[in-house]
């Protein structure tokens, strides 16, 4: 890093908000601090306990639905792998499914508390007030990632930024449009809040 005094580092960390998955960014961070807390929080035994537990109830969910879909996956070494495999086997079993494709079941049905295919996750994530914490103890600045994309009311989203003092807002992501673009950049500019650009990958 020493060699680009200009690169701006950063870090995306899953949290929770009232029951649901979402993104906070962490800009400008100290990055051996933030590894440090990675390897501690996510060791390679608790990634395996989460992508199994996970799994399992992916599974009694979707059995409690009529769809029969099988529990044991391929792999449990990477987070967010188990889900990917369990929709592949019921979209090829149930090509009717509701839901076509992996994203829209994960953010629409999974990671929304008002789907009836939702299901809590919060005991594999850390607390969102965690996460902004160790961000600003890493000397970075938080963002809200991607606000449209978690398929929930904004306002709701951006009243979260203002209550739980996070500085900014991802205003450009690949993921919506210009519009909503603007409408993110006019809170940001009216709550006095930081504005950056994301691309998803």
């Amino acid at each position: 890093l020493e060699d680009y005094p200009k690169l701006i580092t950063g870090v995306s960390i899953n949290t929770y908000y009232k029951g649901m998955p979402l993104d906070i960014i962490g800009y400008d961070v100290d990055v051996e601090l933030i590894n440090e807390w990675y390897d501690k929080t996510y060791p390679q035994e608790k990634i395996e306990w989460i992508e199994r537990d996970r799994a399992r109830q992916i599974v009694r969910m979707l059995r409690s639905k009529s769809y029969e879909v099988e529990e044991e996956c391929s792999r449990y070494d990477k987070l967010g792998s188990t889900s990917k495999e369990i929709f592949a086997r019921l979209i090829d079993k149930y090509p009717d499914f509701v839901y076509k494709n992996e994203r829209d079941f994960r953010l629409y049905g999974l990671n929304n508390p008002d789907s009836e295919y939702y299901v809590n996750q919060t005991a594999y994530l850390p607390n969102i007030d965690v996460v902004i914490n160790l961000i600003k103890v890493a000397g970075g600045k938080s963002f809200l990632a991607h606000p449209f994309e978690y398929r929930s009311d904004v306002s709701k989203l951006l009243e979260m930024v203002l209550d739980k003092g996070i500085d900014g807002v991802e205003v450009y992501h690949a993921s919506i449009s210009v519009l909503n673009s603007l409408t993110l950049i006019d809170f940001c500019e009216n709550a006095n809040k930081l504005a950056s650009i994301g691309s998803g990958f």
